[in-house]
């Protein structure tokens, strides 16, 4: 009987331990919160209290001295999309007019202006703009950006000015990298770059077509593209110290030209930690506040306020700044959700379609993956799987 028992504990004792190590494995995975004292988080809390606006009255207001408010998102986010469709009435009704966006070439710029001014939405026509600035980047929610601009402007009398979207990107040409080699041969990249560094001509267009017009404009691109006196560190891959900073991102070349007439809004989501994981934006202050707070959707300035002293040991660049700060990256910030509730965008049915596959895996950019057998479904499954938001930051409390 004794022997029994002996049994029935070393046995009860073993899974005991099985239980723990995988709690241990699975916590190990989780990015969790920290402890922020009280005196850190209320004169954050005030400041929000005194200066609450919804993110969209507060890009709004941020017009009164600017000319180009750059708004930076992380990619696939369903709610930061949803932001920009309900700005662009709003936009238009605070006499702002222009929206420039990454997401399409500016040699598109003649069809998109045909799109958005026809009696009738050529969805087809959208698909195809879009699917030239990126065959993997199918998604309704990008597309549905040019229908909410076509409505807005069917309202409009023929004699009042019309909402625009500028294509702000260079076309690049993947069919030139077939293999993993070709993407080491100088010749075929300069075929395939023969607009040259996307955030130059990027910041070409806005000047063009927007600031040497005296227009005003959102622009709405990746947070890499829109920061404008950060200067992202370049590292050494072997010894990890800091080789350059660069100052040719999009936003950069428009502060330089035009100074605080322009400003950088970040929108809330995963920064990239010092091993190169995702970590909360500056160590996770601002996500234990909304939790413990519950202030938001909210939109709130950065720069002059305590926001703008918040330090970021966890985030990769704190390694090439001294104590690096939230105001050292953007001048204001939208936060609307926990990073936990986060929702990717839809796939467009139709979008790459029997018309464009051999065209479209011609200028599928990963080589390894366009070796094999590409059809309509691996274009959907592919880009669903980039858009699984929850997946990707399912690490997040």
């Amino acid at each position: 009987m004794v022997r029994e028992w002996e049994v029935l504990m070393k046995k009860t004792q073993l899974i005991l331990l099985v239980i723990v190590i995988f709690a241990m494995l699975v916590a190990c995975g989780k990015e969790t919160l920290p402890e922020v004292p009280e005196s850190v988080l209320e004169p954050l809390k005030l400041h929000l209290e005194d200066n609450e606006m919804s993110p969209s009255d507060y890009i709004l207001s941020q017009y009164e001295d600017k000319d180009i408010v750059f708004l930076g998102e992380y990619h696939r986010i369903t709610h930061d999309l949803e932001l920009v469709h309900e700005l662009i009435p709003k936009l238009y009704e605070a006499g702002v007019y222009t929206l420039g966006i990454e997401f399409a070439c500016a040699s598109d710029q003649e069809k998109i202006d045909s799109l958005l001014n026809s009696d009738v939405y050529d969805q087809e026509l959208a698909n195809e703009i879009l699917y030239n600035w990126g065959v993997y980047w199918g998604y309704e929610e990008y597309l549905d950006i040019y229908k909410i601009t076509w409505e807005l402007n069917q309202t409009l009398e023929a004699d009042q000015k019309k909402f625009r979207i500028v294509g702000l990107d260079a076309k690049e040409d993947y069919s030139y990298f077939q293999t993993d080699e070709d993407w080491d041969n100088q010749e075929l990249k300069a075929k395939a770059y023969a607009e040259g560094n996307r955030d130059i001509v990027m910041a070409r267009t806005v000047m063009s077509e927007i600031v040497d017009k005296e227009e005003k404009a959102l622009i709405y691109s990746g947070i890499n593209h829109a920061i404008t006196k950060f200067k992202q560190p370049f590292y050494d891959k072997e010894t990890n110290e800091v080789i350059r900073f660069n100052n040719e991102r999009m936003g950069n070349i428009i502060y330089d030209a035009i100074g605080e007439r322009c400003m950088t809004i970040f929108l809330h989501s995963p920064w990239y930690g010092l091993d190169y994981e995702m970590v909360y934006p500056v160590d996770g202050v601002i996500d234990v506040l909304m939790k413990t707070h519950q202030q938001y959707p909210i939109g709130f300035d950065v720069v002059d306020s305590p926001f703008g002293n918040l330090i970021a040991d966890t985030s990769e660049w704190a390694t090439a700044y001294e104590d690096f700060k939230l105001s050292d990256y953007c001048d204001g910030y939208i936060f609307t959700k926990p990073i936990s509730e986060y929702e990717g965008v839809s796939y467009q049915e139709g979008f790459i379609n029997s018309k464009n596959l051999a065209d479209a895996t011609l200028n599928f950019p990963n080589t390894e993956i366009k070796q094999r057998k590409m059809s309509i479904a691996t274009f959907k499954r592919l880009a669903n799987s980039d858009a699984n938001i929850k997946k990707r930051f399912k690490k997040f409390e």
